[in-house]
């Protein structure tokens, strides 16, 4: 291949940079210049139009459409307009100017705008539609375009001036640094700027400086590397990444593929894989920072662990290992769950309780030679979650299984590192649990993890409470959710005219108000199902919750319960979520059967008072007496969740507050929010009712339920 010198190199670099510049600065100017023009034209017509629109537009309300034609005669002597034409609302024809249509490929604008009876925008009055032309524009343009092209000819000959001489200092600098980079010495690098010349060129000088520091850098290296004893630890690391990435990095490999519209199975699968593989990365380079950590004492490993919902853990990995092995038709890998596997709770690291059991399914998959079946099972023993793992493979001997989970055995495996089973057994003992081998040649094996159960977070929902009067509400754009829900209440006889199914946040909430302005229907005598992510809408389920204020009568069903925003979105409101995946399983428990008159309100009451035994006392004879009591210390704490109440609510006020605040003004900007039933709590007996009309009442400070 023919080469070139540096120096010629960079002035032929420099005549193309120059010329490159010249033709692409005078084309964007160009277009950015007319692309200018055009907007300033069609600013101009837009403010034409809605001129004559506004001038026209009585006319046109009353009839008199000689005044219209007078206007577009008058109009049309504009040079830049070529036609003008106005409609009535019956698509008659009442002025149509027109002057003589330019060339064929002259550029044209079209401008439309409507004319309404009413100021609500609803009926068509008529319509004006304008035509105009872009050749001033384009005149100015053409007239212009010589002055642009002067100041770049002008940075053309500067920039060749500036290259050829720019390019001595560049080649001299570059070529002594090369006789330095070719001696290959260290000790010669690190003395790099004690004897070269200066360059006055910025970038050089900081090439100079940082190959003296790598050259500076290099050699410490290199004594250090004399001096490392520790290189297993480097192998180690490396060993585990693979083991550990290699199963999600096959499933994203076979589902990205079939990318599309994915349903959404597909897409918690997906993002259940890349997390893990996130995890992974990160775990390493925690790792990584702790330089003086020893990697082969596990006990010196730290690691962060929280409540987490097993049976989801669990699914997330089962559908990953059947895209993994789907290719192997014979083999299935299937899930028991069931009401017993409903909300286990354990306190483990996610990332690492998933790496053991994506570990122990791949040791049953490789047991299996040909045909066979995984099963996993997830259930309560007393206060532990029991999790097996069942094949059907060949087996494991008797005089293996003792020594199978010490580091660096493993049993029939080609590859196998040892560290699998070793692994499971080191995290099961961190989270206070345990793992146990039973096996025989020929029919298969069996895994026992077990973990100790934790209490569900606060979020969790234990189970469904539904009353057979009031309506359930279900928000799912997945259709199969719509199907399960449906075989759910089925098979507890719940009425089917009570349910009702929406895939579109808009047409509940549309379904809802409807209902509430024509049949006196109270959204909290109702239950809501609500799913977290509506694909194809701009609203989420807790997005429809705030606008219906139903925050108290809802259960988000999604599969993202365990996003941190998703978790304190809910918290802030006081919402319960279901993991999508366990709707299939939650209990649902029927209650009595409610009167019609019986208010789902009247037991909702709302207390503020800056008393803490006081509030105290309401939330004690509140649960006692079957009532829902929210307290807050002063007006700011209710009004930051105040889209939790209905207007209807009862709203109790402590006559004296901090900062020598009343009652009174507190329940004056109440009232002004649109709440309704309002009342002073106060020991004072000289307060007038009728100072205060728009308070209900004054009442005493216990609570009026007491009795």
């Amino acid at each position: 291949m023919r080469q070139y010198s540096l120096k010629k190199t960079f002035l032929l670099s420099t005549l193309f940079a120059s010329i490159i510049t010249l033709v692409v600065g005078i084309g964007l100017f160009s277009v950015i210049f007319q692309n200018t023009l055009d907007k300033t034209i069609e600013n101009r017509f837009g403010t034409i139009q809605k001129r004559f629109t506004e001038e026209v537009m009585q006319d046109v309300l009353i009839g008199s459409f000689t005044q219209v034609q007078l206007k577009c005669q008058s109009y049309i002597t504009d040079p830049t307009i070529v036609a003008i034409l106005v409609k009535d609302n019956l698509d008659r024809t009442i002025c149509d100017q027109k002057k003589p249509y330019p060339k064929p490929l002259e550029k044209l604008g079209n401008l439309t705008s409507q004319i309404y009876f009413d100021d609500n925008n609803n009926e068509v009055a008529g319509s004006v539609n304008i035509i105009y032309s872009y050749a001033v524009v384009d005149n100015i343009f053409y007239q212009s375009l010589w002055l642009l092209i002067i100041p770049f000819l002008i940075l053309f000959f500067i920039q060749l001036f500036l290259g050829q001489t720019i390019s001595y200092k560049v080649v001299r600098s570059i070529d002594y640094l090369s006789q330095k980079i070719k001696l290959a010495d260290l000790q010669e690098l690190m003395r790099l700027n004690e004897d070269r010349d200066d360059t006055f060129v910025a970038e050089l000088d900081l090439l100079y400086n940082k190959i003296q520091e790598l050259a500076q850098q290099t050699y410490e290296y290199q004594q250090n590397l004399l001096q490392q004893t520790k290189q297993e630890t480097t192998v180690q690391v490396a060993r585990q990444v693979a083991h550990d990435i290699r199963s999600p990095l096959s499933a994203l490999s076979v589902i990205l593929n079939q990318l599309g519209e994915l349903p959404e199975s597909k897409r918690i699968f997906l993002r259940n894989a890349i997390q893990r593989i996130d995890d992974i990365a990160n775990e390493l380079s925690s790792r990584a920072l702790n330089q003086d950590s020893d990697f082969q004492d596990d006990s010196s490993e730290t690691e962060t662990v929280s409540t987490q919902l097993l049976s989801t853990l669990v699914e997330s990995i089962i559908s990953e290992k059947r895209i993994q092995y789907r290719s192997r038709y014979n083999l299935t890998i299937q899930l028991e769950k069931s009401e017993n596997s409903y909300g286990l709770f354990s306190q483990l690291n996610p990332l690492r309780f998933k790496r053991v059991l994506s570990n122990l399914i791949d040791n049953s998959v490789e047991a299996i030679e040909s045909s066979g079946e995984i099963l996993v099972d997830v259930s309560r023993h007393d206060n532990n979650v029991i999790i097996q793992i069942k094949d059907d493979g060949q087996g494991i001997p008797n005089n293996v299984l003792p020594n199978l989970m010490q580091k660096g055995h493993s049993y029939n495996k080609k590859s196998g590192s040892g560290l699998g089973l070793y692994d499971a057994r080191k995290n099961l003992l961190k989270w206070k649990g345990s793992i146990d081998i039973q096996s025989q040649l020929g029919k298969g094996t069996t895994v026992t993890l077990t973990l100790p159960l934790a209490s569900p977070p606060n979020w969790f929902t234990p189970h469904l409470n539904i009353h057979p009067d009031e309506p359930v509400y279900i928000l799912d754009d997945d259709l199969s959710i719509h199907q399960i829900w449906t075989a759910r209440f089925q098979e507890i006889d719940f009425p089917q005219d009570q349910i009702f199914h929406y895939t579109d946040p808009r047409l509940m909430i549309q379904d809802i108000q409807k209902k509430v302005q024509t049949e006196e229907f109270n959204p909290l005598l109702a239950f809501y199902l609500m799913d977290f992510e509506l694909i194809d809408f701009n609203q989420s389920g807790i997005d429809v919750i705030d606008k219906l204020k139903v925050s108290t009568r809802s259960v988000l069903v999604t599969s993202r319960f365990d996003e941190p925003e998703v978790v304190k979105a809910c918290q802030d409101r006081s919402l319960r979520i279901l993991p999508k995946s366990m709707a299939g399983f939650i209990s649902i428990q029927v209650g009595k059967q409610k009167s019609q008159q019986h208010n789902t309100l009247l037991k909702t009451l709302v207390l503020i008072d800056d008393d803490s035994l006081m509030r105290s006392t309401w939330s004690t004879y509140g649960k006692l007496a079957g009532y829902n009591v929210s307290t807050f210390e002063n007006l700011d704490e209710f009004l930051k969740v105040k889209s939790n109440f209905q207007t209807p609510t009862p709203i109790y006020v402590d006559f004296k507050l901090g900062n020598n605040i009343t009652g009174a003004e507190v329940t004056r900007q109440l009232a002004d929010l649109g709440y309704e039933n309002l009342f002073i709590a106060t020991g004072y007996d000289d307060l007038n009712i009728n100072d205060f009309p728009w308070v209900k009442d004054i009442v005493g400070k216990m609570p009026p339920f007491k009795s």
